[in-house]
């Protein structure tokens, strides 16, 4: 019975040694937590300067974490990690600290919830890495919800809408002046969506009311108001649905009727509010394009009429801007089949007269977003992105790109991916995010 007895503790024994070596946990004999190491967690890199690095953990339900350097045997903790303040769900730590030249060795440790495992994610070669070749400055700080905004069509205006956070109180119209730094409060109860500047002192918005009646379903009015008169009139009645209204270009504008109107759309002369009724099958309106007017690939012409381009056949194409003086397509090829999950692989590629200027060499999971506008061709070529490789956000940034470096360029750390970016003029854009507007002037000799 002793023997039976020894040989089923031995054997309870073995077992939990074996399922400790299978799960790589150990238990510290001074610590008596166990530990795991756990190279699955994921995280991000955030560069938000020479001595600035913040850390995102992309997981929810950890309890608590640390970021510590590692040199051999010397271990250094270099921030906690705290709830990041537009998402509590996920934790960043804020590390300030003169990191070396050279690569250094990085540890996170965490705990989860309803778990006494520490968890470990080792971190190697990490190497520190800020380019400020743009000048930047943030403009307005948003103290609220910010709910719409435009820029005027000579780029001297920015429009924005704040809504409180509480509900109730009334949402507030203002105009920042980009020439003289003037922020001007227009209205205290501003009862708009979109807003389309048609100059720095008149614009069209869409509302839900008429008058004191409340629109019903998929209808809004779309309404045109002057500052310098205080005019206002209605100019239609339009659908209340995102992706329904272009930006102002060359004094028209697209709009979308109301759900099951026939004809779908209004486009309108926005000189004198003439209405044209036509109908297209194309897919969603590119809302934020500046350059022309966008149903997905197609271009929407003076005359109503479309423009196609043969370069977008492949549906794997993706057109972000088009110059038409210079005929130059700048645009994205993505391969879908490299990726189960967004972000897709793809590749920026340009071309002029149909034919191929310059691309990538190599295929990336990222996203990219374009610095919209007019006269790309005579622009450089700058874009946004979040690359999703072994870095971990270290390389995120605007990027410049032409013949010369067709790969790209980094020219600028920045590592919040919410980013609306609008031309000003050739050499300045500015930055739409949720907690501010944010300017950047691109040096001449760039």
């Amino acid at each position: 019975m002793l023997k039976i007895g020894y040989y089923f503790v031995l054997g309870l024994f073995l077992t939990s040694l074996w399922a400790c070596e299978e799960d790589e946990v150990f238990t510290n004999p001074i610590n008596p937590e166990p530990i795991k190491k756990d190279s699955e967690i994921p995280f991000r890199f955030l560069v938000r300067g020479d001595d600035k690095l913040d850390i995102r953990l992309e997981e929810g339900f950890i309890q608590s974490a640390k970021v510590f350097l590692t040199s051999g045997t010397d271990t250094t903790q270099l921030a906690s990690f705290k709830p990041q303040l537009s998402n509590q769900f996920f934790l960043i730590a804020n590390i300030d600290y003169t990191f070396p030249a050279n690569e250094v060795d990085l540890l996170l440790e965490l705990r989860k919830e309803y778990n006494d495992t520490i968890y470990q994610v080792p971190i190697l070669d990490y190497q520190h890495q800020y380019v400020t070749d743009l000048q930047s400055e943030q403009l307005i700080a948003f103290d609220n919800y910010l709910y719409e905004y435009e820029i005027s069509p000579d780029g001297s205006s920015f429009f924005y809408s704040i809504h409180p956070s509480d509900g109730f109180s009334n949402a507030k119209l203002y105009r920042y002046n980009l020439l003289t730094n003037e922020n001007t409060l227009l209205e205290e109860n501003f009862k708009g969506s979109t807003i389309r500047a048609l100059s720095n002192t008149e614009y069209y918005y869409v509302t839900k009311y008429d008058g004191e009646r409340i629109l019903s379903l998929d209808s809004a009015m779309l309404m045109r108001k002057n500052l310098e008169t205080n005019e206002e009139k209605s100019v239609a009645v339009v659908s209340f649905d995102y992706g329904r209204f272009s930006r102002i270009i060359d004094d028209r504008m697209l709009v979308v009727r109301p759900y099951l109107a026939e004809p779908n759309c209004y486009h309108i002369n926005t000189s004198n509010d003439g209405l044209r009724e036509v109908t297209y099958n194309y897919p969603m309106m590119l809302e934020s394009r500046r350059d022309h007017i966008w149903l997905g690939n197609f271009r929407v012409l003076q005359n109503t009429g479309i423009q196609s381009f043969e370069v977008a056949q492949d549906n794997n194409f993706s057109i972000i801007a088009y110059d038409e003086d210079k005929n130059q397509i700048q645009g994205i090829l993505y391969d879908y089949a490299l990726s189960d999950d967004p972000p897709y692989f793809n590749k920026i590629q340009v071309y002029e007269n149909d034919n191929l200027l310059f691309q990538e060499k190599a295929w990336q999971r990222k996203y990219v977003s374009l610095i919209t506008g007019n006269n790309h061709g005579e622009k450089p070529m700058i874009v946004y992105q979040k690359i999703f490789n072994s870095s971990n956000g270290t390389k995120d940034g605007f990027y410049l790109y032409n013949q010369n470096e067709p790969n790209g360029r980094l020219i600028y750390s920045e590592p919040d991916e919410q980013n609306i970016n609008f031309w000003v003029d050739d050499q300045t854009f500015i930055t739409v995010r949720l907690e501010g507007l944010y300017k950047y002037s691109v040096p001449a000799d760039l």
